[in-house]
This record gives C-alpha cells, structure tokens and sequence, in this order.
C-alpha cells in the first residue's frame, strides 16, 4: 500500500490511507476494565494481567502498510473516467467468483494471512474511544474528497515474514468475469 500511496496521481492521493485515529481524553485502569480492553483492541496494544494503564489527551493512529490492494468502483464510468483514473475501464461480474479466483491465484505465490473485500465507507476516520469504529482499517476513506469515487476494495493482507513487493500475477481464469468498457 506504501508503494500505491507513491504511485497514485497527487491529485487521488489519500494521504491518511488505509489509517483511523484513536483519541482519547482521559482513561486509566487495569486489564480487566472493559474501557482498558476496548482501548487495547481498538489501538492493537497487549496489556497484561495486573498491569495500570492511565492515558490521558492522546491520540493513537493506527495504519495499514503492508498489503496488496485491488481499487475498483461499484458504479459506471464517468465522462471523464478515463482521464482521471486511467487508460482501461473493465467492468468486472459477477464480482465474488472473480475475487476468490483472484485470491486462490495470488495464495500459490503469495503468503496471504486474510483477504478481504469490500466497499469504501465515506466518513471520518477519527474517532473518540467510546464513538463506535469508522469501519474496517482499510476502508474508511473521507467523504468530501473521495465520496464520489464509490469505490469496491480488496485487500490481502501478508503473513508477517511475507515481504510485500509488488508483482504480477498470471491469472488467465479471471479473463472470464472481465469485460473491457474502453
């Protein structure tokens, strides 16, 4: 995703990609204080048994480096598709078969840990500790900027001693659920 963020036109670029934030005002307990847990979960720290933790006026970001990613849209192209976000529009269905096919193609040369599909939330990324999530790491994106671009994402995320590179995968089987628009 760090390589993507490099490529990408300046004038896409999300440059909180794949992140939330956490902010918490004032909070202190131990491991077994629900409020202590979710403040665990939600910022992917371990806390131990027997252990205080007091947090007060900070803020926890939280972000997605490592993983390939597939951008796409869920509605038609615009007039001005193809000059804003590229050459090629393909439309892609049914979307699940070319998605597992895709994945099973990418897991024989790749060590995938997850993948995940989905459709873009358009809200803030920031949030409070006890506000419910924006949504999936990974797909939250602002709504001013980015709203209109109705995207449908697919990560796959690495095992961790997977080095993440960019390559290209051969995958003749997904021919099938493509179709060129222009």
């Amino acid at each position: 995703m760090e390589k993507c963020r490099r490529l990408e036109n300046a004038a896409l670029r999300d440059e909180g990609e794949a992140s939330q934030t956490l902010r918490v005002e004032s909070i202190a307990g131990d491991a077994s204080d629900p409020n202590i847990q979710q403040f665990a979960r939600r910022t992917h720290l371990r806390i131990g048994r027997g252990v205080h933790l007091t947090v007060s006026d900070s803020s926890v970001t939280v972000r997605e480096t490592h993983a390939w990613v597939l951008c796409t849209t869920h509605r038609p192209p615009t007039a001005d598709a193809k000059g804003s976000l590229g050459d090629y529009c393909i439309k892609i269905g049914p979307v699940l078969p070319f998605f597992c096919t895709l994945s099973y193609a990418i897991s024989r040369r790749r060590s995938v840990r997850q993948n995940v599909i989905g459709r873009i939330k358009y809200r803030a990324r920031d949030y409070g500790l006890y506000d419910p999530e924006p949504g999936v790491l990974g797909f939250v994106k602002p709504p001013d900027k980015y709203e209109h671009e109705q995207e449908l994402r697919v990560l796959w995320l690495p095992e961790e001693r997977e080095v993440v590179k960019p390559f290209v995968i051969d995958c003749p089987e997904v021919a099938q659920y493509c179709q060129r628009i222009f």
